[in-house]
């Protein structure tokens, strides 16, 4: 498999080969879109556009904290997406 931090060029075009949406809940709930993302796949729709036999694939992936396998309760989720202080305490805590 190809490397995933290597770029792509794609009829002349250099694009990364990982775009990130959202960085995940914060401590202080104020969350903008990121512009440069969108751009990103928006140039990477236009060149399927202009190339329909282009193979590429978009597959979105969550990272999620807070899944403990044998200490979970039945009270709490088994997954659940955390902001970076509560990442910090689960890493510590849970390991």
């Amino acid at each position: 498999l190809p490397d995933p931090l290597n770029s792509l060029e794609i009829d002349g075009t250099v694009l990364p080969s990982y775009v990130f949406i959202h960085d995940g809940p914060r401590v202080f709930r104020y969350y903008t879109p990121k512009e440069e993302s969108v751009k990103l796949f928006h140039d990477y729709l236009d060149l399927h556009r202009s190339n329909p036999d282009l193979d590429i694939q978009m597959l979105p992936v969550s990272v999620m904290f807070g899944r403990s396998p044998g200490r979970e309760g039945h009270g709490t989720p088994h997954l659940r997406l955390l902001n970076g202080v509560q990442k910090f305490f689960a890493v510590l805590w849970l390991g």
